[in-house]
């Protein structure tokens, strides 16, 4: 039970990621991994090569996380004088491996991991392999990915699968040979996520194609058009330097939360409903594309999670009008009762589920209110278009656009109760 916990647990934080943020690029870990699937045993073997660039090393270490059901076999590197393998405290049915590196000045660390296992599909992330296809994400960390949960990684993966399978992924793909596929991202992302289908289920409107199980061919229509509409919207909205020209939406039957990876968007059936609902689901997992990524551990994530919502919500009422958006409103006003606050300073700890969905979208529409419509688009577009990351950041960008009293206001309101109404 403790396993199914923890594993949900990380996937509920991490459910969603963004492409906008942007790191410099000796600050990107390198990855160069051989992956087989092998269906019949639920299961892959791997071969991953990490380049690390000095900058990314504390006290000459870095630590990443893989799950335990991967065996490890080999582990070497230039440079790399010892390693340890002990359990993850945050996520006991992890690995959490720790290198350390040689002090030589060099720009960068190479490591070399090969390991192999199973990916336990009753654990509760949403995961799976087996003889029809695969869903793998970092909620199951099939790939090793950097312990802080915030340093980006960019790479190629090569892949050994059925010739049968479709797959999609975010990036793009070369097929080499009947059964090998090469998938290279230089978005960068905390993990490596993928997809693979035998005979998928596809339905596309325009630059939206929706891949899906369980669901009827006209919900996946209607998804599709959906989601062709709120993109086309958000581009013509957005900064024209920083645009989607296409998405993928991977709707599912299985457990954890939906996550974006770019134009890759992994969708969870039991989190469809309504129409009107489902339109503004979509909208904020494309709205990810253009949220900066804050530290999913850290209290500025908030800013994430609340600026899709509000983004998203701000869609629906321009397709589906007032009510449809008061009825949102309404439920984050429900999520937000009790909840003490959204952020505060000397406060680290990551925002709950409440506020990134309830607390946090109200307090962004308070503050629109109090600057007006004008002024918040101004620092809707600064946002979107920066690596904002740190809740300061925001605030400083609120003071700089209104006033001191402004932001003195709004670092009040982030820091205290939603009052009773």
């Amino acid at each position: 039970m403790k396993k199914h916990f923890y594993v949900v647990l990380f996937a509920l934080l991490l459910g969603t990621l963004s492409s906008a943020s942007a790191q410099p690029a000796n600050r990107y870990v390198q990855y160069d991994s051989k992956i087989t699937f092998k269906p019949d045993e639920a299961g892959i073997s791997a071969d991953v090569t990490l380049i690390i660039p000095t900058s990314l090393l504390q006290n000459q270490q870095l630590t990443l996380l893989l799950s335990k059901q991967q065996s490890i076999s080999h582990i070497s590197g230039t440079q790399l004088k010892s390693y340890a393998i002990e359990t993850s405290t945050r996520v006991p049915p992890w690995n959490l491996i720790t290198l350390n590196f040689e002090d030589t000045q060099q720009p960068s660390y190479s490591v070399n991991l090969k390991y192999a296992g199973s990916i336990d599909e009753t654990a509760g992330h949403g995961n799976y392999i087996n003889k029809q296809g695969a869903h793998l994400s970092i909620d199951s960390a099939w790939h090793p990915f950097v312990a802080d949960f915030a340093t980006k990684m960019t790479g190629k993966v090569q892949l050994t699968v059925p010739t049968d399978w479709e797959l999609f992924s975010p990036g793009h793909q070369q097929r080499r040979t009947a059964d090998s596929r090469l998938v290279i991202n230089d978005m960068p992302a905390i993990d490596v996520v993928l997809f693979a289908q035998r005979a998928p289920q596809i339905k596309t409107v325009n630059n939206v194609e929706v891949i899906y199980q369980g669901i009827t061919s006209t919900k996946a229509q209607r998804l599709a058009d959906d989601g062709s509409q709120c993109l086309t919207a958000l581009n013509a909205n957005m900064s024209s330097d920083n645009q989607l020209a296409r998405a993928h939406l991977i709707v599912l039957e299985r457990n954890g939360p939906s996550f974006a990876r770019g134009h890759y968007i992994s969708m969870s059936k039991a989190s469809l409903s309504t129409r009107q609902a489902d339109y503004q689901y979509v909208c904020h997992e494309l709205a990810h594309h253009w949220t900066p990524f804050a530290n999913a551990m850290s209290h500025d994530y908030w800013m994430m999670e609340s600026f899709a919502e509000y983004i998203s919500a701000q869609q629906l009422k321009r397709r589906f009008g007032e009510h449809a958006y008061q009825q949102v409103a309404e439920r984050w006003q429900q999520l937000a009762k009790g909840v003490g606050f959204v952020w505060r300073a000397n406060t680290p700890e990551r925002a709950s589920h409440r506020v990134n969905y309830g607390l946090g979208p109200l307090r962004l529409t308070q503050l629109a209110n109090r600057i007006g419509n004008k002024k918040f688009a101004q620092l809707l577009a600064w946002y979107t278009a920066n690596d904002v990351t740190e809740t300061e950041q925001l605030l400083n960008k609120i003071g700089e656009i209104t006033s001191a009293t402004t932001q003195a206001w709004f670092t009040k309101q982030l820091g205290q109760r939603e009052r009773k109404k």
